[in-house]
């Protein structure tokens, strides 16, 4: 088999292309469902008169301009991740792009987890994860196609997804009976102009949605990133989500990127509080940037600075530092010393722990104090945590200047 049929057997759809309705794109590998979930799934959908699309309708030499043209032309694109899906460049390329186009709003997307556990795909173990390391191996040299398939499948992991677990006793059919009926669905509010979730099938899914935004930034030195935090409420519950967003910046640079998360997204004990803390705006900003605010202490006894970060933003493989940056007046109250810390995902190993005097760290410039360092790896994907504290000394401290904490490819 070549040209177009050849690479359509390694992940794309394989039904009937039905001219009513939105049209829905399936991204798969083929090698693992073409012979036998496909062989139920597109019946059904086409049942259903639901329009699918099939690349084995487009001309060769034009397939990948054209596949990706259609992704564009889609409404609905139901990603299905199998034990091997990281095997195929394919499918991460198809992946990348439906989010693109998702980030725009042009796109749903319903995850389905087939024969696998949802943590499996966002911790990247098993036989699935095994497959991606393997794939990052071999694209070392495309460290920018590394992040955006890395950011792809961590995007799409926190929606809304329909989960069909490797042990479950439920069939194919019954399966596929619960697909049909979260695409009929998602096809109806558009047809009502909205764009609802899925709700619960019968199947466990995630209970909170993140959502990746990236856009560049006024000085056009780094990317702001908006995440978007949705805690969906579970049944019998008050209903609606609350948001939390998030801000930091990153950098892209050859060896990884460099993320940079502002004072106002740390933890920062009694920084609403105008007798110990204030904000002022970070000095010399252009009249277009967005407003940094940096956290200034008054006077406090009590010095806790903290916050986390998903280590699945980061580059596969990469040595990374975690920095403070900081600004420190003369002051006596810093005579005993601070201490920092950071905590791993999922591993045995204790916190990285130090002591620095912050005497050392009295300037008018910003100056950075590290924390710790790590690799990341298919062993300690999740959150990290870090934090700067000083609970013992009881004497009044002031003068501390905290612009936001920096993590960044150690060279």
């Amino acid at each position: 088999m070549s040209g177009a049929s050849s690479v359509s057997s390694i992940c794309s759809s394989n039904v009937s292309l039905i001219p009513t309705g939105p049209q829905v794109f399936i991204n798969f590998r083929g090698k693992d469902l073409r012979k036998g979930f496909l062989s139920f799934l597109s019946p059904a959908l086409k049942k259903e008169k639901i329009n699918v699309f099939i690349d084995e309708q487009e001309e060769r030499g034009k397939y990948l301009i054209s596949l990706f043209n259609t992704i564009g032309e889609s409404k609905i694109a139901l990603v299905i991740f199998s034990e091997g899906y990281c095997e195929s460049h394919w499918c991460m390329d198809e992946l990348v792009t439906i989010k693109e186009y998702m980030d725009k709003n042009r796109l749903k997307i319903i995850p389905i987890f087939y024969r696998l556990e949802l943590d499996v795909v966002k911790d990247l173990t098993g036989k699935f994860g095994d497959n991606f390391w393997n794939m990052v191996d071999n694209y070392q040299p495309e460290p920018e196609k590394l992040h955006k398939w890395t950011e792809a499948l961590f995007s799409v992991c926190q929606l809304f997804a329909l989960i069909l677990p490797k042990h479950s006793d439920t069939s194919d059919r019954d399966f596929v009976k619960v697909i049909v009926k979260a695409v009929k669905k998602v096809q109806r509010n558009f047809s009502q102009g909205r764009n609802g979730e899925i709700g619960d099938q019968g199947f466990l899914i995630p209970t909170s949605k993140l959502t990746i935004t990236m856009h560049e930034s006024p000085n056009e030195e780094a990317v702001q990133v908006s995440v978007l935090n949705e805690f969906y409420q579970m049944r019998n519950q008050s209903p609606g989500p609350s948001h939390e967003v998030i801000k930091f910046a990153v950098l892209t640079r050859p060896k990884g990127n460099v993320f940079m998360i502002d004072a106002r997204d740390l933890s920062i004990a009694w920084s609403e509080n105008s007798n110990h803390w204030t904000w002022l705006p970070l000095p010399n900003q252009k009249s277009n940037e967005s407003v940094v605010e940096i956290a200034f202490l008054k006077k406090a006894s009590w010095l806790d600075i903290a916050g986390k970060f998903d280590t699945r933003y980061l580059s596969p493989r990469t040595r990374y530092e975690v920095v403070f940056v900081v600004k420190l007046e003369y002051t006596f109250e810093w005579e005993t010393p601070v201490k920092l810390k950071l905590d791993l995902p999922n591993t045995w190993e204790k916190p990285q722990e130090q002591s620095v005097d912050m005497f050392d760290y009295i300037s008018n410039q910003w100056l950075e104090i590290s924390v710790g360092e790590f690799t990341t790896s298919m062993k300690n994907v999740g959150e990290i945590s870090f934090a700067m504290y000083e609970h013992e000394c009881q004497l009044w401290k002031s003068g501390l200047f905290v612009k936001g904490v920096t993590i960044r490819p150690k060279f």
